[in-house]
């Protein structure tokens, strides 16, 4: 799936965190990315922003910002939500995104 993808991208992601969950009774898999920048110095290329057509995500992850991404199974096509932080400074902002995120709600499936 998905997190495979990532952490095969030749290093360039760091994917942590990573748990199984559950939210409205669906199986989900949360976790933190972010774009490694240890390399920098000897390649610079690693310190580009991850682009949406090499992630798979909608949305591109910039150099010094993590994102906080749950895969939620509704049906044939997952429900993926995503919620962009700056270092540990937000982490008040993923509790609040993280309590939201465990209320939601699907329809049933067809």
């Amino acid at each position: 799936g998905l997190v495979v993808h990532l952490e095969s991208l030749d290093g360039r992601v760091v994917v942590s965190n990573r748990d199984d969950v559950t939210i409205d009774g669906r199986e989900a898999v949360r976790f933190d990315l972010e774009v490694d920048t240890s390399a920098c110095e000897a390649d610079t290329t690693l310190c580009d922003d991850l682009a949406p057509s090499e992630s798979g995500l909608s949305d591109t992850v910039e150099v010094g910002w993590g994102q906080r991404i749950w895969v939620i199974e509704v049906g044939d096509e997952p429900v993926t939500v995503v919620a962009s932080y700056w270092n540990d400074r937000d982490a008040v902002w993923l509790d609040v995104v993280e309590r939201y995120v465990s209320t939601m709600t699907f329809a049933a499936d067809s």
